[in-house]
């Protein structure tokens, strides 16, 4: 995938599934054919440990790009099945979750990074250098559904409008 004018938009359903990740429609709103559904075991404490997939990409501009992970949960509490786990470049993997007030039973591209410490959680955000990358994603909290990803640099106008078409293939 190619990122073009500061954004790169990619479908969830472009990879295909992979064991407990399942593709499916059964939720509306969302974009695209579907959304991937992590069915798979609570890993809470296994970063890595299940089936895992990911996708290529390229940037052209060297910054720090935000992430924002079109997600959605179901259980009332705001804290339960929000997250997944991620890595970018074959690097360190990060809790990345959803929580704000409202985000339950709705779509929502609330993306944080959790460390595991006390410090507020950030954004999550990479910095990365023109050329190839790489960001995997692997199950953590059952039922954490995820329909599409967007890396966009800050300030980009409507950087999370889910009407983006996705970025081309190279």
């Amino acid at each position: 995938f190619l990122a073009q004018s500061g954004l790169l938009v990619i479908e969830m359903e472009s990879a295909p599934t992979v064991d407990d990740w399942q593709f499916s429609t059964s939720t509306p709103g969302f974009v695209g054919d579907g959304y991937f559904i992590w069915r798979g075991p609570d890993l809470f404490n296994s970063p890595g440990a299940s089936w895992i997939f990911g996708f290529d990409f390229e940037v052209q501009t060297d910054a720090t790009w935000i992430l924002s992970l079109r997600n959605r949960h179901e259980d009332p509490d705001s804290t339960e099945e929000n997250d997944v786990w991620i890595r970018m470049d074959g690097g360190q993997w990060v809790k990345v979750f959803s929580n704000f007030p409202g985000s339950v039973g709705n779509w929502t591209y609330e993306s944080r990074f959790d460390f595991g410490s006390s410090q507020p959680m950030p954004q999550a955000s990479y910095d990365l250098s023109p050329g190839v990358h790489r960001i995997e994603f692997s199950g953590r909290s059952r039922n954490f559904k995820m329909d599409r990803l967007h890396l966009h640099l800050p300030g980009h106008p409507g950087a999370t409008d889910p009407n983006r078409p996705a970025s081309p293939r190279r």
